[in-house]
């Protein structure tokens, strides 16, 4: 049994071929954001090339990154203050509804937050739809397949 203190365990491989799941006393966003750090720090440390600047620029060669393996259908998750009025997300009814019951709300997604930064990043700047979350902090952006 392999203990981690972390929250995120990487698995290079199994000796048996198969993973446990274990459990995690963290809220979803949590967990979430706990995931996007494992992968920049291993990314980082095995010189993947799959972290770039918080820029047009970094937004631009993170997709380019993931066109490389293959992935033409994505999108750009920011942080909910960074949705210009104009940027609709991609349309999800079946999560948005689940979202909603699970934390009792009736909107989960605010779509008429003011860009903040940078300015730079809309639809037609990155070539990628947006998409809010609350988890994920500002300065932060992170390049998905669309088809997650």
């Amino acid at each position: 049994m392999t203990k981690s203190k972390g929250g995120v365990l990487w698995v290079d491989e199994s000796p048996s071929g198969n993973i446990k799941a274990g459990v995690c006393v963290a809220t979803p966003p949590q967990v979430y954001m706990k995931i996007v750090d494992a992968v920049v720090e291993k990314g980082i440390e095995m010189n993947w090339g799959n972290v770039h600047p918080f820029s047009l620029e970094g937004i631009k060669a993170a997709a380019d990154y993931l066109n490389f393996y293959g992935f033409t259908d994505m999108e750009v998750l920011v942080s909910r203050v960074q949705l210009p009025k104009h940027a609709l997300p991609k349309e999800n009814v079946e999560l948005e509804k689940l979202l909603e019951k699970a934390m009792g709300k009736r909107k989960v997604l605010q779509q008429d937050r003011p860009v903040k930064h940078p300015e730079c990043l809309t639809p037609d700047t990155t070539g990628l739809p947006l998409c809010p979350v609350t988890w994920l902090p500002k300065n932060y952006a992170v390049v998905i397949p669309g088809d997650r």
